[in-house]
């Protein structure tokens, strides 16, 4: 039977609705300054909702730059449908009593709110001068709403001891916190081998997670995302022996039910493959795109490539539990689609170490 390549309608959409920003993160994988130019008019982004409605399009992870920054963002918001999910990503140092209540009236279901550190010393260094002192009076103003926001933590050199820190501060507050992979977009291309984490220090940092989630709640990181689907994977090839297995290629779901879209109208298969341009709403209507785009067709083609077929991956022990990892690394770093994700000698030494600990 032929595989089913995508779905009729993205399921989510991470919505760059402005490139301003007012803060310059060393890590930005929008390249955010408070220059923007060329973004959708007001006209351009509510036709584009309605087209959305008309797909059924149901969550959305309105992004930036700073949303909030945009001119119109309760107009914007307030067009969203009820049975549509709406999620905010902010970095919650605009966020006064006044748009904490503008939020808490709105029809937004979640804030994720980036934060890097426990402390101004090292949020700082990431984020700007003053920003962590911000973001907390911003995380306050929400709580008196009883709105309480997703942490983002980006994994970085400077910042993977601090984490546990985070968590507790985070805890104390009521909030959730998720951790996440850095990827070379956009600012941290530039600062990438700078800001890295070696091997040495992805382990600690994953030692330092096993030990928070028997204290806390669970947390959500890539990595450990891999040592979970291997442990899986174990259960289910001793019972299966793994006879119809087909791994392709494409292990996420950009282009098959999810994109992202630019601040200026481009489709991407998702906001990491944002040099991956599939055409721009300005010339063609979305659901066009969605379905007919060459470049989407490309990517989502890497699901009829098995991984046994990838020069590679096909020797590799592992190669049904990563499926080749992440295609918006490769690209970037490579600009070719079928290259190895950089991370990859990362993964297999982390899966390694679990495979001979578990004999």
């Amino acid at each position: 039977m032929k595989r089913r390549l995508h779905y009729d309608s993205p399921i989510s959409i991470f919505w760059n609705i402005t490139n301003s920003c007012n803060l310059s993160c060393i890590h930005c994988s929008a390249s955010s300054s408070n220059i923007s130019e060329d973004e959708l008019s007001l006209e351009e982004i509510f036709s584009l909702i309605e087209q959305f409605k008309e797909m059924k399009v149901f969550r959305f992870i309105i992004t930036g730059g700073e949303p909030l920054l945009h001119p119109n963002f309760f107009d914007i918001i307030s067009r969203f449908g009820t049975s549509q999910y709406v999620s905010l990503n902010t970095n919650g140092t605009l966020i006064t009593k006044d748009i904490a209540n503008k939020i808490h009236k709105s029809n937004i279901k979640l804030i994720s709110l980036s934060l890097d550190g426990s402390n101004p010393s090292i949020n700082d260094y990431i984020r700007g001068k003053g920003t962590f002192k911000k973001a907390l009076v911003g995380i306050k103003n929400l709580s008196k709403f009883n709105i309480f926001p997703n942490i983002i933590f980006t994994v970085m050199k400077h910042n993977y001891k601090d984490f546990p820190n985070l968590v507790e501060m985070a805890y104390k507050l009521n909030l959730s916190i998720s951790a996440n992979r850095l990827y070379p977009v956009g600012r941290a291309f530039e600062y990438f081998e700078e800001l890295s984490v070696s091997f040495k220090e992805l382990k600690e940092f994953e030692l330092c997670l096993s030990r928070l989630r028997k204290k806390f709640r669970n947390f959500s990181f890539e990595f450990s995302n891999i040592i979970e689907k291997f442990k899986k994977y174990k259960v289910e090839s001793s019972l299966h022996k793994n006879e119809n297995l087909e791994n392709c290629l494409l292990p996420c779901s950009a282009s098959i039910d999810q994109c992202a879209i630019s601040s200026d109208g481009w489709i991407s298969p998702c906001n990491y493959f944002s040099d991956f341009k599939c055409g721009n709403i300005r010339f063609k209507n979305f659901k066009d795109i969605w379905k007919n785009s060459p470049q989407i067709k490309e990517v989502r083609n890497l699901k009829n490539i098995k991984i046994k077929d990838i020069e590679n991956c096909k020797n590799c022990e592992f190669n049904e539990i990563c499926n080749g990892g992440c295609r918006a690394m490769a690209y970037i770093l490579k600009k070719d689609l079928k290259a190895p994700d950089p991370s990859c000698e990362f993964i297999k030494k982390i899966l390694k170490e679990e495979y001979y600990q578990s004999q």
